[in-house]
């Protein structure tokens, strides 16, 4: 099943979307803060974060922004880490 406009597969998506979450869940994680704590910093709720991590949700640019100001790190470290997930 394609995604409308995209020209990616379903389960291509979901893999892109599930490697981000590790790499926010990872960060997250290593800076010993919640998900409600990380919820806060980028003026969200602790259940889109869960959705997040889990690959069930793909974040727009301005919360991969927010996310990398509240977890103190590049927008571009967000993305390279998910690459990374990718290729393993």
């Amino acid at each position: 099943m394609a995604v409308k406009g995209s020209g990616r597969k379903g389960s291509t998506k979901d893999a892109e979307n599930a490697a981000f979450g590790s790499v926010i869940r990872t960060l997250r994680r290593e800076r010993g803060h919640s998900q409600e704590q990380l919820a806060e910093g980028c003026n969200s709720s602790q259940v889109y974060i869960s959705e997040l991590e889990g690959g069930r949700r793909e974040p727009c640019l301005s919360m991969i922004l927010r996310l990398a100001h509240a977890l103190e790190v590049k927008a571009s470290e967000l993305i390279e880490g998910t690459v990374a997930n990718l290729t393993k």
